[in-house]
């Protein structure tokens, strides 16, 4: 299944967290990520996945990376100045 979707980063993603297993979901998407660094959809996705499961440090560090990689992008480093203030 996994294969067949992907092409299609959300599908892909929906695909994995129907393991139920967040460290199978961030150990994927952390291998995908180094092999398209470029893919701001799925760098979103993760970081709402590890916020969402309360997976506070290692959602500062990726989002302190996709804020070094994406300078311009001044809502996620505005998102990421406020998580580092609550987290």
């Amino acid at each position: 299944m996994i294969k067949a979707v992907e092409h299609n980063v959300e599908e892909w993603f929906n695909v994995l967290l129907e393991v139920n297993d967040v460290s199978f979901v961030m150990h994927n998407v952390e291998c995908r990520l180094g092999k398209s660094l470029f893919n701001t959809k799925l760098w979103k996705l993760y970081i709402s996945f590890l916020e969402e499961h309360g997976e506070y440090g290692r959602l500062m560090g990726i989002s302190d990376l996709y804020c070094r990689f994406f300078m311009d992008d001044k809502e996620m480093k505005e998102k990421h100045k406020e998580g580092m203030t609550k987290y």
